[in-house]
């Protein structure tokens, strides 16, 4: 798939989205004191303002929801899988790729692991650069080749 059908893929752009939408509700309280007159964003708000509609909505509004809800649970795994890279210190738009595909393909397993991973190294390139694509490689790659760690993500959205 080149680049213009990726920008046109409904679910590609749902993930592009979200991860947004993750980087603002995330990175916003670092600047509390530049940002403290705005008025809080809900994730429809963007899109509006976009004016995009041929997005996935339902992915969009899951991935967003989602990651949110279970983010406390996430990033220790995250920080185990990558510890010479403190929380605070990893890119901000390759943690919340990080964060958003171990929820859809890990916790909630909305698709498969492999296609999440695919999706989500491709969004740390689209993003960053080849660098990012493979520390998010690296770091999905290894809870995908790990059943203790898979199957710990599966009972989270089992317990909820």
């Amino acid at each position: 798939m080149n680049n213009l059908q990726k920008i046109k893929d409904p679910r590609h752009l749902a993930r592009l989205l979200a991860v947004q939408y993750l980087f603002y509700v995330t990175q916003a309280p670092k600047f509390s004191d530049v940002i403290d007159h705005m008025v809080p964003l809900e994730p429809n708000s963007i899109l509006a303002e976009l004016e995009e509609t041929k997005f996935n909505t339902s992915l969009y509004e899951a991935l967003v929801e989602g990651t949110l809800k279970y983010i406390k649970e996430i990033d220790p795994i995250i920080q185990k899988l990558a510890p010479s890279w403190p929380i605070e210190l990893i890119n901000p738009v390759d943690l919340n790729i990080l964060r958003m595909a171990i929820y859809e393909g890990f916790i909630e397993r909305r698709n498969p692991e492999k296609v999440v991973i695919d999706e989500a190294i491709e969004l740390a390139k689209e993003m960053g650069s080849k660098e990012n694509g493979a520390f998010v490689n690296g770091v999905l790659g290894s809870i995908l080749d790990s059943q203790e760690l898979k199957e710990k993500l599966a009972n989270l959205y089992e317990k909820k």
